[in-house]
């Protein structure tokens, strides 16, 4: 569960700025490739994902095609279909771990959608500020203020 959280977010954000770094430069980006098969967690995946991210889910993989052509299917395939639906924890609680993962991290990036996930998933705004207080004083503080922020939001905003 920690490990889509901690390595993914990261990674997300290196091809992010190696892009970036990529169109400054002049450098053109290397070519995509066409993505492997592996089809046996796309499914569960694919359904995890939408889940989560909701109307958002397609412009999500959109952004993340543009990273890197094989992403989408490594995040659906890997850390949505292996990881996150496989049986165990329900999917907000997941989910609340994830804000909390992310939180802990700093991984600001991805921390909005997240927890608008567990919102869509069934959290509610209390479970998941109950979250952030089991983790105690080990939250930096701009990144709670950041999860509250989004939870005044609601889903209805960005």
């Amino acid at each position: 569960m920690l490990a889509p959280f901690g390595g993914f977010p990261r990674t997300l954000d290196a091809l992010a700025a190696y892009g970036a770094a990529l169109r400054r430069s002049g450098v053109p980006p290397p070519p995509l490739r066409a993505p492997l098969p592996r089809p046996r967690h796309a499914a569960a995946g694919r359904a995890m994902f939408a889940r989560v991210y909701g109307a958002d889910a397609p412009r999500i993989l959109e952004r993340l095609e543009r990273l890197d052509g094989e992403l989408p299917q490594w995040v659906l395939e890997d850390a949505y279909g292996r990881v996150l639906s496989r049986p165990g924890l329900a999917v907000a609680q997941r989910e609340r771990l994830a804000v909390v993962f992310l939180c802990a991290l700093g991984l600001r990036n991805q921390l909005s959608g997240h927890v608008r996930g567990a919102l869509r998933c069934g959290a509610t705004p209390g479970e998941i500020e109950a979250s952030l207080r089991a983790a105690g004083g080990l939250l930096p503080i701009d990144c709670v203020d950041a999860v509250r922020a989004t939870l005044a939001r609601g889903l209805d905003e960005r």
